[in-house]
């Protein structure tokens, strides 16, 4: 199946009418409970949507030297009874566009809702066709404009659901049409780290061994090399790169936002795109994207 030819494919770059009481689900399923957003309805700024389920990254802008959180929402699952996450993409991002931040933005623009009294900013992240490829990972002036930082590019099928429903329950689509490219310098996988001592556990810390761990997985994934800074994190949650010169995972950061490590299928995945890269050469060029697609589809 030629995937660009027979689906529509987008690409973006990935990050009230009475008082709302938002929660918050993060990447490690903490919930956070968010109060003071509105979000207006259309015929009535007055009146708000109740039971509204949406997609998104929480981000720090860059504004005049100051950091400044922003929720960038990309998809919406439900609204109301309306099960949104059946629509395909396009559709859903116009829901957005139209039904949620439309009457937001109007009820800002007429002083019905202060944003500097919101708990952070909300906007909708901009999708864009694929032949604006070139342009996102070249136009040095565009880039600059994206006031947090960006990784890589997102394609994703313009005709694909977000979610079904299966007795009454929303379940996630395992949807492998949504592919993420990132700079090779820019892979990485998030490990949990364990030291391992020598056998008599005197910490001699010439003997002690890095192991790194993955989701589905008992046995170490990986092992980098030893040294003292690594002692506070371990059992923590730490993003890693391969360095091919030392030919060794090497430390990036902790990953405080998190939980778990990657699961192994995950981890798997990205250790293939290491190891065979897509360069940005390669991205511009449309046949090795249609490949890269139908290879991630089989």
């Amino acid at each position: 199946m030629d995937f660009t030819e027979t689906y529509e494919i987008l690409v973006n770059v990935p990050k009230d009418g009475g008082s709302l009481i938002l929660h918050c689900i993060g990447t490690a399923c903490d919930v956070f409970l968010i109060e003071g957003l509105t979000f207006p309805r259309a015929n009535s700024l007055d009146d708000h949507f109740t039971n509204v389920l949406l997609d998104g990254e929480m981000v720090l802008d860059l504004i005049d030297g100051e950091k400044v959180p922003r929720f960038l929402v990309f998809d919406v699952i439900q609204v109301g009874n309306e099960r949104v996450g059946d629509y395909d993409f396009r559709t859903r991002s116009l829901f957005l566009q139209k039904r949620i931040f439309g009457p937001r933005q109007e009820a800002i623009e007429k002083g019905l809702i202060n944003e500097q009294k919101q708990p952070f900013l909300l906007s909708q992240k901009e999708s864009f066709e694929i032949g604006n490829t070139k342009h996102l990972v070249e136009n040095g002036a565009f880039l600059s404009k994206i006031a947090h930082k960006t990784d890589g590019l997102i394609f994703q099928r313009a005709s694909g659901k977000k979610a079904y429903y299966r007795n009454g329950r929303h379940r996630n689509w395992n949807n492998s049409s949504i592919l993420k490219w990132k700079p090779q310098e820019l892979n990485s996988i998030d490990f949990k780290l364990k030291l391992q001592y020598d056998a008599h556990q005197t910490q001699n810390l010439s003997k002690t061994q890095a192991l790194l761990y993955v989701g589905g997985e008992d046995k170490p994934y990986g092992q980098m090399k030893f040294h003292e800074e690594l002692i506070p994190l371990n059992n923590k949650i730490i993003e890693c790169s391969y360095d091919f010169e030392e030919m060794s995972w090497v430390f990036i950061r902790e990953r405080e936002d998190k939980s778990w490590p990657n699961y192994v299928t995950v981890a798997d995945s990205i250790c293939k795109t290491i190891e065979s890269p897509v360069t940005k050469n390669d991205l511009l060029q449309a046949p090795m994207i249609i490949q890269i697609i139908n290879y991630n589809l089989q």
